[in-house]
Parts: C-alpha cells; structure tokens; sequence
C-alpha cells in the first residue's frame, strides 16, 4: 500500500503542474519554471522512497538480527546500533557527518524540506557538510556560472540566431533538405547551450 501511495504522490508531482501548464493561463517561461520545478521534485521525491525503502530493509533485517541474538524483555525498545552496523557494512569508507540518528528517527518533515532545498537530487541520511562557509569557494563557483553564463550567451548570439534567421526562407519555402542541413548544423552550439 505505501508503494501505490507513493506512485500516486508522484504522478500527481508530474500531472498537475503538466495539466495546470496546458490548460492554466501561464506564459512560456512561467510555464517552463514551473515543470523544471515539477521534474526535479519528482526526481528528489523518488530518491527519498527509493532510498527509505532500503533504509526499511536494512532497519527489518537488523532486527531480525538483533531478536536471533538475544531476544528483549517484553516491553523493551529496540536498540538501532546493530541497524548502524547493518549501514556501515555499505558504507565502510564514509566517515560520519552527523549524529548517530538512523532510518526511523530521520523520517521528518525538516528533514525531507532540507533535502527539497539541497542542491542535490540523491538522498542521504547524512549529508556532508564543512564546519564553516568557505568564501574563496563561493567566490569561484559564483565566477564559474557568471563565466559558463557568458559562454552560452556567446554561443547563442554568435552561432545560434544566424543560423536561425538564415533558416527562415527554407521553412517559408519548406525545402527539407536545406532544413536537415540547418538542423545539423544547429546540432553542435546547441549541445553546448
């Protein structure tokens, strides 16, 4: 049942702002926001189910492990050391980035917000973090996309709109092939863009 209720959560990340974008009265870039927005919640949303599924196996059988032990009084809690080393068996090289709170403490809304918000689209229980804001390296991601910014700004005014406005007497005269060649030729700036 929880499977059927995320895929019902997920079509309807990808449907809605899909019908709202047909039939919704949104211009061309509103409405190209609002889908880059709906794919990469559908995607992020796929990680979180697909990557608790795993966490619910891995907490199941670490139980299972735990009652073959020593079986717990009655009325006692469960320890999740045994689920961390179930974790750690996976990951033997990663070192620790955050408390020791594993799968059945980190299904939280705050949680599932900061991984909404994360420049990332894999779950993790804990993500990696430096003890402080670096600002040489905000600096020099910053100059990166201003420079890749420039780059396809260069491209699309220097390759791209020529060859766009060249084509323009093919397709009034709808010559295929000289569109073919103008679609090839278009292939090259446009992988880049």
């Amino acid at each position: 049942q929880a499977n059927a209720l995320h895929a019902l959560n997920l079509a309807l990340t990808l449907l809605l702002p899909c019908a709202y974008s047909y039939w919704g009265d949104l211009s061309y870039g509103a409405g190209i926001v609002l889908l880059l927005l709906a794919c990469t919640l559908f995607m992020k949303l796929t990680s979180w189910a697909h990557a608790h599924h795993d966490l619910r196996l891995a907490n199941a059988e670490a139980l299972e492990e735990s009652a073959a032990q020593s079986p717990p009084p009655p009325g006692a809690t469960h320890d999740f050391s045994s689920l961390a080393a179930t974790i750690s068996r996976f990951a033997t090289d990663v070192q620790h980035t955050e408390s020791a709170a594993h799968y059945p403490h980190t299904v939280t809304m705050p949680r599932l917000l900061y991984f909404v918000f994360a420049p990332t689209l894999c779950y993790q229980e804990a993500f990696p973090r430096s003890p402080s804001v670096r600002p040489v390296y905000v600096l020099s991601l910053l100059l990166r996309g201003l420079v890749m910014c420039l780059i396809i700004v260069f491209i699309s005014v220097q390759m791209i709109h020529p060859l766009l406005r060249n084509s323009e007497p093919a397709v009034v005269a709808r010559d295929m092939p000289k569109l073919l060649e103008r679609l090839i030729k278009l292939a090259l700036p446009v992988t880049y863009v």
